[in-house]
Order: structure tokens, then C-alpha cells, then sequence
């Protein structure tokens, strides 16, 4: 008995309850523990009820019990200090301290009736806590329709402490289905005893589980669009299945409906559909273009029909056999710099998307948009896949301005892995790949291409290995005038030498920190012959040009081996963590064919310059401080050709500052800021600003502030992008036990 009962009130005490609920449990366990011996028990066999008490008296029609009195049946508790049960009615009076679990929810109050066959009853000025949320609701009458069903009046209905909420929404009749919805009459809202809005009318979840219903709208203002008001509606077809329809009223834009329908069968069978569609009141013209245009192009938009269509599957077929779809189908060029915010726009559906699929789209200013259908198949040591991709490019498509892009209808590709040949040391791998390429208005053409080869790594020694290897290329292409066909041989060589050292800190008696120090140098000569594509009938990526040049990289890094201590015990085993501190890598390329071209074949005005710029790249990563540059030094010119720095500063109360500059010779000059501070202990204030120096103009800069009460969050941000023309302002209010509210 004395398991079971401390295992019960565990249970409930981790359920985060009220303060009341609390205080109950552990004063109950405090005084079970250490006067279990003088405590009463009396077990009833219909219904079966177990019951512990200081008292129990018995008759014929009613048990009373008194002091600490605690009753158990099925999934049902009660605890108060006199409960009474009529044995006749099977109906239980509980008064004094009442604290009940029923199922999925906490009650506390002064006076409980329940009826044992029926689960049915009611408590009187009580507070049922739903833990999900957490959310507390409070009434002077509590009424238990059914299993899961309740009705309170005059009720009072929070995310925080009950007896002091920061934030609350009081009003009558309250319908509650726990894991469904709650309904509201005649709600109030107030914040800091202060009236914010009535409704006379509130819907508010109480669940743990998805549901059909209306979500939270999302409100902005912003110069381009005026005051934006979008409300989306959820509806859960089945399990596996759910769609969201949104209709978003604009001020100075229209009415823009749109609709997501996901569905997820498997962790390798899911999918994506979104779809917005609008008829715009603004289009641009020459008077208008700086009001509604954009920079990033030279075309006006005067379309009012305007729609975006995205779609990404993966889906299982069989077997290690797989299919992607991505289509991404945008009605002009502007639409997504225009529609990039809300529910539905730019920004959320590009997260959604690559956090569902893990395959990302193309930027808001990318007027070339790739779209794609692959079938794919893994074998043990090969792979093969089949895709139609089609670029759409949009400008060529509405304004007839460029030549249409290349498309692969299809591309057909087997490769194998890299693989020993007979257990001897000699490794083989070979590509092929047929591809059919349709042009509008152009010849189409025909692509076959083969790849193979081989190497021979020889290990010199420990720290040395050269490996030497051999590649030939062969390809056939033909269009409706003619054929040609080509081949090429690549000849390389790698050398790899490795030295490192560990170094250990601290005590030998304890798990000290390790750093391993490794230096490692790669060099690779290529040589290709000369073999051009004089009728450039193959594709780029085919065949390279004639080569004679050698590669060499030099990295350096520090790596850490740390261990996280036991919470109870600092001695015990714990698995090793592993952090790269420090990588810097310079690289560059030495071309022997420019060093043996005459000076004559480069002009009076250029020279030879058979050295590429040295590559740097350095990254530094501290617990509180990371760094990341990358830069080109050319050799000949004596001088920086571009190079970036970004580094963040942080701390253990989520404190930044982070600063990145860009910097590329006669293009471009930028410096990006953000700052994250904390004011007071829940305040926080948010700054970002970019600036162009190439042009001396500012790019952007918002202005943001975060405020976490104890149950609720404040976020409020300020943008202004000068690449846009538009300003917006936004406000989110996050009230626990609730949801978010934009």
C-alpha cells in the first residue's frame, strides 16, 4: 500500500499544478511517511474504492472519514480532510481542502460532490488546472457532465499563478472538453487589472492533440501594404493528413486567399502543397514604379493576377527506391519581395519547407526559380537516379526578354562508389549519365558521358601517402543538324602528410581537458591535354579545359576532448565531447601553362600571373565567442581582392553583440551589426543595422524589443528596408496556457 500511495502523489506533483494542489501533496506526503503506522484503511468492493484516513467510521449507508482523507478508483483520486460516501447512492461528499485528479485534469476547492457510477458532479468555488498548457480556470461552480466535459460559470480563465495572474479573461458560461476546445461568454480580458478588449464571444484550445478549428490571426501594418489581417483556419483531415486555409485582407493590396495541405505517412513518405493566389489593386507604372517597385530588376509589373505554387514530396516507392518533387511557380518577379512575411509568406514558407524536406528554395530576387521531378535508387556500393528538371525563368516567360533557359528532360545518372578492385590496392569508380536538353526555340540536343578510373594509394609512411590516379572521359552529343563526340584524359596525383600531438591539461588524477594539434599539408598536380569542344556542344561541367597546375592546402587545428560531469557523481564514466576550437586553412594554385605562355600573347596591359590568390580561411570557436574570416591575397597585385570577418560575442543570459564585414575590391563594401542586450532582468532590447559604404547608404536596420513576464512574453519589432521602400512595424504577445497572438 505504501508504494502505491507515494507513487500516485508523484505523479501528481509533477504535473506542475496550482499552488494549492502543491501544498496539499506535500504536506500529505510529509504526514503519510511518518505516521503511515497510525493511519486508517478500509477498502469497498463495489465500487472498488481504497481509502486511507485518521478516522473511518462505518455503517450501514455511509463511511465517514476524517483527517488527511484519501481516496483511490481507477484513474480517479480525491483528497480532502472529511469526505463522506454514501454507500446506497455511490456518491462521495468531500469538503475542507478538496484536491481531485480526474484523468487528464486537477481540480481544487472547498466542497466536492461526485457520483462513483456516473462520474459525474461538481465543485464549488474551484479551480480545474489543465496541465498542457499550463492553464488554470476558475469558477464559482464546477460541473462534470461527462468524462471529459465540464461547465463553470463565472469563471476566470489564466495562464498564471491563480491567486495573482499577471494576465486574465474572465466571463460566464465556460464549455470545457479537455483535448478539445474551450467556449467563452461575454470575456474580458485584463492586464494588470487593467481592461484590454471584450469579445462577447472567445474559442481558446484545450488539448494535446491536433484539432479542427480557427488559429490566431496574424495583424501588421506596413507602407506597402497598409493594415494586413490574416486568419487561418485548420482543419485535420485524419492523422496523417491536415490543411490550413488562410484568407489575409490587405489594406492597400486586396484580398489574398491560400491554402497548405501537408501529409506525412512515414519519416520518408511526406509532402508540402501551398498555394496563394490574389487579384493586386496596385501595378506598376513609370509614375509609381518608386511606390511599388524594385530595384532588383529593370522590368515593370503590371500584372493584378498575382499567385505563388510550391510543392516539395519526398515519397518512399519501394525498396531503397525514392521520388522528390520540387516545384516552385511564382506568377511575376516581385511577388515574393512583395508577400514575404505572415503565415504563408516568403520567410515561413521557405523554413517550413526546409524543415519538413530539408531542401531549400531560391532567394526572393532569384528570377530563375528550378523546378524538378527524381527517382532515385541506392544499391550497396552504386547508386542511380532519373530526373526532369525545368528552370523557369520569369522574366523570359512574361517579358520574352532573354533566351529561355537549358532544360534536362531527362537526366539519367548511374555512378558507383569508390571501391577496391579484387582486395588488391588499386581502387576503381565510374559515372555515366545520359541527358536529353530541350531550348526553347533552339536545337535540342543529346548528352551521353562516361567517366572511370582509378587509383593507387601508396603509404609511404605513417605521416606520408601519395596517391596517383587516372581518369578518362568519353562523350557523345548530337541535335537535329549534327554529332560530335570527344574524349579526355585526366592524370593526378595527391600527396597528404599528417603530424599531430596531444596535449593534456589539469590533473592526471582527474578527467583533465585533451587538445589534439594537428598540422596537415595536401598538394595535388593535375594535367589535362588539350581537348576542346570546338562545336561546344557539351555541357560545361563534362569536360575541363587543358590543365597543367598544382594545388596545395596547409590546415591547422586544435581540437578539444572534454567530458560533462555526472550531476551526482563528477567520477562517473560519462561519453567524451568533442569540439573543434581552431581551423585555419591556407590554400592556392600554381598554373604552369600561364607561367610558360610569352608575355607578348597577354598584351601591353596585363601580365602573367601564373599564382592564384592565396585562400585564408580561419575559424575560431570559444564557449562564448566565435569567429569566422575568410579572405583572397593576390600575390601579383600585392593587395586584398576581397575578404569577410564576422564575429559574435555571447553569454550565459542569451547577451550578444556580433559584427560582420564584407569586403569585395571595386564591388562591394558592406558592415552588418546586432546587438542583443539585457536591460533589466525580463527585458531585452534587439538591433540589427547594415550598411552599404560602396554606396554610402544605409540597407537596413530594426529596432526590437523582448519582455517575458512570468506567464506571458511581449515582442515587438521595427523594420525599415531601404532596398524596399517599406517600414513595418509588428507586435506579438505570447500568453501561456493559450498560444500566440500576432
Amino acid at each position: 500500500m505504501k508504494k502505491l500511495y507515494f507513487y500516485h502523489f508523484y505523479y501528481i506533483s509533477t504535473q506542475h499544478a496550482v499552488k494549492t494542489i502543491l501544498i496539499g501533496i506535500v504536506f500529505i506526503l510529509i504526514s503519510v511517511r511518518w505516521s503511515l503506522s497510525s493511519t486508517q484503511y478500509f477498502e469497498m468492493m463495489s465500487p472498488k474504492i481504497r481509502m486511507w484516513a485518521d478516522t473511518i467510521y462505518i455503517d450501514k449507508q455511509l463511511i465517514k472519514a476524517d483527517g488527511d482523507v484519501l481516496i483511490f478508483q481507477d484513474s480517479q483520486s480525491i483528497y480532502a480532510n472529511h469526505i463522506i460516501i454514501d454507500k446506497n447512492r455511490k456518491e462521495i461528499e468531500a469538503y475542507d481542502s478538496v484536491i481531485a485528479h480526474f484523468k487528464d485534469a486537477f481540480f481544487s476547492g472547498d466542497h466536492l460532490w461526485l457520483n462513483l457510477e456516473t462520474s459525474t458532479g461538481e465543485i464549488h468555488q474551484g479551480v480545474l488546472y489543465y496541465e498542457p498548457g499550463p492553464l488554470y480556470i476558475k469558477g464559482n461552480r464546477i460541473v462534470k457532465n461527462g468524462q471529459y466535459t465540464y461547465y463553470i460559470d463565472d469563471v476566470k480563465v489564466t495562464g498564471c499563478d491563480i491567486c495573482s495572474p499577471d494576465w486574465m479573461i474572465s466571463g460566464q458560461d465556460v464549455y470545457v472538453t479537455v483535448d478539445g476546445y474551450a467556449t467563452l461568454w461575454h470575456g474580458l480580458m485584463t492586464f494588470k487589472h487593467i481592461p484590454i478588449f471584450y469579445t462577447p464571444f472567445f474559442i481558446f484550445p484545450v488539448k494535446q492533440h491536433r484539432q479542427t478549428g480557427l488559429l490566431l490571426p496574424f495583424v501588421e501594418q506596413s507602407s506597402r501594404k497598409g493594415w494586413l489581417f490574416q486568419q487561418p483556419f485548420y482543419w485535420v483531415i485524419s492523422k496523417n493528413m491536415d490543411t490550413t486555409i488562410y484568407t489575409t485582407y490587405m489594406e492597400k493590396r486586396g484580398v489574398m486567399n491560400g491554402i497548405e495541405f501537408r501529409y506525412n505517412t512515414s519519416s520518408t513518405s511526406k509532402g508540402t502543397v501551398l498555394f496563394d493566389i490574389m487579384s493586386d489593386r496596385q501595378t506598376e507604372t513609370k509614375e509609381n514604379v518608386d511606390k511599388w517597385g524594385y530595384t532588383h530588376d529593370n522590368y515593370l509589373r503590371q500584372n493584378s493576377d498575382r499567385y505563388w505554387f510550391r510543392i516539395k514530396l519526398n515519397q518512399h516507392l519501394s525498396d531503397k527506391i525514392a521520388a522528390n518533387i520540387d516545384i516552385d511557380w511564382i506568377s511575376d518577379q516581385d511577388y515574393l519581395k512583395t508577400f514575404d512575411t505572415g503565415y504563408n509568406g516568403y520567410q515561413k514558407s521557405r523554413e517550413i519547407l526546409y524543415q519538413r524536406h530539408s531542401r531549400d528554395i531560391e532567394d526572393a530576387d532569384e528570377t530563375v526559380r528550378s523546378n524538378r521531378i527524381n527517382i532515385h535508387r541506392l544499391f550497396e556500393q552504386s547508386r542511380i537516379y532519373a530526373e526532369c528538371r525545368w528552370y523557369d525563368d520569369i522574366l523570359s516567360r512574361k517579358y520574352d526578354t532573354n533566351a529561355s533557359p537549358s532544360q534536362q528532360l531527362p537526366i539519367i545518372r548511374f555512378s558507383s562508389n569508390r571501391r577496391s578492385f579484387f582486395n588488391l590496392p588499386i581502387f576503381l569508380d565510374f559515372d555515366t549519365l545520359y541527358s536529353y536538353e530541350y531550348q526553347e526555340n533552339n536545337s535540342n540536343k543529346h548528352h551521353i558521358f562516361l567517366d572511370s578510373g582509378f587509383s593507387l594509394p601508396l603509404y609511404i609512411f605513417p605521416q606520408l601517402t601519395i596517391e596517383p590516379s587516372i581518369h578518362w572521359k568519353g562523350g557523345y552529343s548530337k541535335d537535329n543538324i549534327q554529332s560530335h563526340s570527344m574524349h579526355q584524359k585526366t592524370f593526378e596525383t595527391y600527396i597528404t602528410s599528417e603530424l599531430y600531438k596531444i596535449f593534456s591539461f589539469g590533473s592526471k588524477h582527474a578527467r583533465s581537458k585533451k587538445y589534439k594539434h594537428t598540422i596537415r599539408f595536401q598538394s595535388a598536380y593535375t594535367y589535362i591535354p588539350d581537348n576542346s569542344d570546338e562545336n561546344d556542344m557539351f555541357q560545361d561541367s563534362m569536360f575541363d579545359k587543358k590543365t597543367n597546375k598544382v594545388k596545395w592546402l596547409v590546415s591547422n587545428s586544435w581540437i578539444e576532448k572534454g567530458f560533462n560531469c555526472h550531476p551526482d557523481n563528477a567520477n562517473q564514466a560519462s561519453e567524451p565531447i568533442y569540439k573543434q576550437r581552431v581551423l585555419l586553412e591556407v590554400s592556392g594554385e600554381y598554373d604552369i601553362l600561364k607561367a610558360r605562355e610569352k608575355d607578348i600573347q597577354w598584351g601591353d596591359t596585363q601580365k602573367k600571373e601564373p599564382f592564384s590568390p592565396i585562400t585564408i580561411d580561419l575559424v575560431w570557436n570559444e564557449d562564448y565567442f566565435q569567429l569566422d574570416t575568410d579572405g583572397q591575397w593576390s600575390i601579383h597585385d600585392n593587395q586584398w581582392l576581397q575578404y569577410h570577418t564576422a564575429f559574435v560575442f555571447h553569454d550565459q543570459n542569451e547577451q550578444s553583440l556580433g559584427l560582420e564585414y564584407q569586403f569585395t575590391n571595386d564591388q562591394n563594401e558592406s558592415l552588418n551589426t546586432h546587438i542583443k542586450a539585457r536591460l533589466f532582468e525580463n527585458f531585452n532590447i534587439l538591433a540589427t543595422y547594415a550598411h552599404d559604404f560602396e554606396n554610402d547608404s544605409r540597407i537596413e536596420h530594426n529596432l526590437g524589443f523582448l519582455y517575458k513576464g512570468p506567464c506571458w512574453r511581449l515582442d515587438g519589432t521595427f523594420s525599415d528596408h531601404a532596398n524596399t521602400n517599406d517600414q513595418r512595424f509588428s507586435v506579438m504577445i505570447h500568453l501561456d496556457g493559450i498560444t500566440s497572438w500576432q
